[in-house]
């Protein structure tokens, strides 16, 4: 009875936390029908979602990672057109994370593209030697601070990722040695302001060096896409240089769902595939700590550094309610960055287009100062044509 209670509170939790994925492709199900799978093919359902023989949160972790690995679905019968698309062994979130406790397959492929691949690397561990250290994947983890800690690994990758989709809004969709940024100004105001071309002197664009206009414009714009440039150099956790190495295995055309970190960050300027990249991370990432949150409410995964069970208890309610903080906090950091972006696809080219129109019109200035001083001194002779001089 008591077992069969955890399975009814469990499969509630998911419900609410899982959107339901309908897909008409015979290859995905929907999310909540794989946790279904699980119970009707009669796997141990305790090996993905309860381990009572062993309570601690490194083997909660580890199984988690083993058994989620395979899980993916679509939410959309148009999978051309409209299908959000969430695969777990695509997630980076999980990859550092089963990385940590050891659990590496299938996840082990997107190391490559990884700057940073593990708790060690983001201080929660200062050694692999140090067993003793809360966050060691050899020790239980129990007072692993997974509150704290796990945001600000996947604030990091969000952070890479939207810096990618504004690198690439200025056309640097890759790093390049030498990097030109006249070459990416140009592309980057041929694309935005078409009608440059129809003058021959500004077919390349506005930095073209056949022209004499428009230097002061193209000088900003070149700083623009330089800086731009210095994002894809200093994201955090991507390796972009690693991660365009995989434009050649990966068909992007016919299966962009089997590389969506290359497809939908770099190969495609569509904002809804980047879009649907980004909740892929938040997906999983409210998944695990929601799973995480269920297990510690338990008397069974409590901090052993508290001398009473009530304060112990306490302490972890108290996580709870900051897991639940932070995920609304990321939930809303997300919308708050594309709106940004948005507002600067849209703003962006307006702002350059002025700075054009500001040189057209001192450029207008100054050449018709050049014509007011002759004409000012025949001002005279013009208003007095038909009086005969002494």
């Amino acid at each position: 009875m008591l077992k069969f209670k955890k399975i009814v509170i469990w499969l509630f939790i998911f419900g609410l936390t899982i959107v339901p994925c309908f897909s008409a492709n015979n290859d995905y199900q929907s999310c909540s029908s794989l946790f279904v799978w699980q119970l009707q093919d009669s796997v141990n359902y305790e090996q993905l979602l309860f381990s009572w023989n062993s309570k601690d949160v490194h083997d909660l972790t580890s199984r988690f990672c083993a058994n989620v690995a395979s899980l993916k679905c679509i939410d959309s019968s148009d999978w051309e057109n409209t299908a959000d698309y969430f695969d777990a062994s695509q997630s980076l979130f999980l990859t550092i994370l089963c990385n940590s406790v050891n659990v590496q397959t299938p996840y082990l492929s997107w190391n490559e593209i990884l700057k940073k691949k593990s708790f060690l690397d983001f201080w929660m561990v200062s050694s692999v030697t140090w067993v003793y250290e809360s966050c060691h994947r050899l020790s239980s983890m129990n007072n692993c601070d997974y509150a704290y800690y796990l945001p600000q690994i996947f604030n990091k990758i969000e952070n890479d990722m939207f810096n990618i989709r504004q690198a690439r809004f200025f056309g640097v969709n890759e790093l390049s040695d030498p990097f030109s940024a006249e070459d990416a100004a140009n592309q980057f105001s041929i694309s935005m302001m078409p009608w440059l071309n129809i003058q021959p002197w500004l077919s390349a664009g506005i930095c073209d060096s056949n022209s004499t206009y428009y230097k002061s414009t193209c000088k900003t714009l070149k700083n623009y896409v330089k800086d731009a440039n210095n994002l894809l150099h200093n994201t955090k956790i991507i390796d972009v240089e690693k991660l365009q190495e995989l434009k050649d295995s990966a068909d992007c055309e016919n299966y962009p769902d089997f590389n969506i970190l290359y497809c939908w960050l770099l190969w495609t300027n569509s904002e809804y595939r980047f879009l649907n990249a980004v909740y892929n991370e938040y997906f999983w990432y409210k998944v695990f700590l929601t799973y995480y949150s269920s297990y510690i409410n338990w008397n069974g995964f409590l901090d052993a550094d508290y001398k009473t069970q009530e304060e112990r208890y306490e302490k972890n309610q108290e996580r709870i309610s900051l897991i639940n903080d932070q995920l609304s906090k990321s939930k809303t950091a997300i919308t708050l960055s594309l709106r940004s972006l948005t507002e600067m696809t849209y703003s962006f080219p307006v702002h350059i287009g002025f700075l054009m129109y500001h040189e057209d019109a001192k450029l207008f200035m100054e050449n018709s100062s050049k014509l007011y001083a002759p004409i000012r001194t025949l001002y005279d002779k013009l208003r007095n044509v038909q009086i005969k001089e002494s």
